[in-house]
């Protein structure tokens, strides 16, 4: 899987007996890795954004602990 020209992840599929893929199946196949990379991609965006908006919550109270004792 690759997002934004990078590698997320891989994707297998074990058979239990010879397949030979058509055309068809590769295309819906190639379809479902790419929508699972930008789930990825949405999913670590999301957990960045917390993750920011949580240190701007923390210097935001310390600013105002900082501001309250002078």
């Amino acid at each position: 899987m690759i997002i934004k020209g990078k590698p997320v992840g891989v994707i297998e599929v074990f058979l239990k007996k010879t397949f030979n893929p058509d055309r068809d199946w590769i295309e819906f196949f190639s379809s479902l890795a790419t929508q699972a990379a930008v789930a990825h991609d949405t999913c670590h965006t999301f957990f960045e954004l917390q993750n920011f908006r949580q240190n701007l919550v923390n210097i935001y109270n310390v600013a105002l602990e900082t501001w309250s004792k002078s």
